[in-house]
């Protein structure tokens, strides 16, 4: 199984979202060719607040499978941002996203501004119930 991430989201205590654009020696438009799946996942604490996502792309088909897993973890222990975040984690649920390519074009979907949005989305998504 590879994963390669493409985007890390860290999230604040006053709800501020810095945003980090991974940069690697392949394109994610280059690595979505093989890899195939858009994956998103969280790290939360004990108390539900959501500290950090990561939008990945991956070959993997589920998003429960161990390798996944590890994969996330990984590559959240990986960045600077998020080192000192993961010993406060006590889960990172992974979701995976459909593309739906009659809404847009695979680069559409994977530029800045929609990674930030999805980012933006998924933070206020599962924050509704005033754990952010």
């Amino acid at each position: 199984m590879q994963a390669m991430s493409i985007f890390l989201c860290v999230y604040s205590g006053d709800s501020t979202l810095t945003t980090y654009p991974v940069q690697s020696p392949i394109s994610p438009l280059e690595a979505h060719l093989s890899l195939k799946q858009v994956y998103i996942a969280g790290l939360w604490d004990n108390t539900g607040k959501i500290l950090a996502s990561l939008v990945l792309l991956s070959d993997a088909e589920n998003s429960d499978d161990p390798l996944m897993v590890q994969a996330v973890s990984n590559l959240f222990q990986t960045y600077k941002q998020t080192q000192m975040l993961f010993p406060l984690a006590v889960s990172a649920p992974v979701s995976r996203i459909k593309f739906h390519p009659e809404n847009g074009s695979i680069e559409q979907a994977l530029s800045y501004e929609n990674l930030e949005f999805l980012c933006s989305s998924f933070y206020l998504d599962h924050s509704i119930s005033g754990r952010a």
